[in-house]
């Protein structure tokens, strides 16, 4: 334990960076992209709202409703606008480095990619698309496996089902995005296919908290190549060759679930963390050497 809290404070403390050939630490926070930066901004800002927010006798009865995801927060006022904004002024003088901004509305505000409003009494929601959005869903011309194409459409309708609370709107909302597919030259039959699909499906059942089903299933990992259909054929083909070992059934029961890895791409080979260094050459003048800082490839603990 002592050795994981130690590896624990390098990843929070030692954070660096390199600009023009020179290493720089940060002094302050930690670094985004960090795995476990998140954890980490979760858990102060929990520690934060038990301190400041939850205990504050002064404004905490004023609130209906306090969500939070990591450092985005929702809540409903039940107080004065002028309380509200002393409620903002005292959580922005609690820590120097931590600041909030403000914003409300009586009728609706958007939280992320949802507009929460309030109609005749009852909350309402809709899709949200920031004016910056441009359409940039995964085209279908591209190298991935075909059931990440088909699955797209999909994941996004369940998605826009989700938040859109009235029906009405739903069929506007899927209409929406079901054009944006389309402009991207996903197929017209399978977009239609799939709208049906989740229209079948009741939005009490996708806002019910699922229990993950743990599969057993043996995954097979590889990267994804134009072989790799034919690779799944083969897999499939004589899979009933290891069922017929007994030692092996426990195992073998049902085909591989077929798992692909990312291929290297153009962003792969253009584009890296680190410049190369220039090639030295060594005291006899017959090789050349690479000196490549190795120690800056080396990942300690990952949490």
């Amino acid at each position: 334990m002592d050795l994981l809290l130690q590896f624990l404070g390098w990843v929070l403390k030692k954070n660096y960076f390199l600009f023009e050939g020179k290493f720089y630490e940060q002094s302050q926070g930690t670094s985004m992209g960090s795995n476990v930066a998140p954890a980490y901004a979760n858990l102060f800002m929990a520690h934060f709202e038990d301190t400041f927010v939850y205990n504050n006798l002064e404004f905490w009865p004023y609130t209906l409703m306090w969500l939070r995801y990591i450092d985005d927060l929702f809540f409903i006022w039940q107080g004065s606008e002028s309380t509200l904004l002393m409620f903002a002024e005292y959580l922005n003088s609690r820590i120097p480095t931590i600041k909030f901004t403000l914003e409300y509305d009586k009728k609706q505000i958007h939280f992320l990619d949802v507009t929460v409003g309030l109609t005749e009494g009852k909350l309402t929601t809709d899709i949200y698309r920031k004016p910056t959005d441009r359409v940039t869903y995964l085209d279908p011309n591209s190298f991935h496996p075909p059931s990440t194409i088909r699955g797209l459409p999909y994941s996004q309708l369940l998605r826009v089902k989700r938040i859109v609370s009235e029906e009405a709107n739903f069929d506007e909302r899927s209409e929406e995005m079901l054009a944006h597919f389309s402009s991207r030259g996903y197929e017209t039959d399978l977009l239609e296919d799939t709208k049906e699909k989740v229209k079948a499906i009741p939005r009490s059942t996708l806002l019910s908290k699922k229990t993950c089903k743990k599969s057993e299933r043996l995954p097979f990992v590889t990267t994804y190549s134009r072989q790799s259909g034919f690779v799944k054929g083969v897999i499939n083909r004589h899979w009933h060759l290891l069922q017929m070992d007994r030692k092996l059934e426990p195992w073998v029961a049902e085909p591989p679930m077929m798992a692909y890895k990312r291929a290297s791409n153009l962003k792969d080979q253009l584009v890296h963390a680190l410049s190369e260094p220039q090639r030295k050459q060594d005291l006899m003048g017959q090789y050349q050497l690479k000196i490549i800082p190795l120690y800056m490839d080396v990942n300690f603990c990952k949490i």
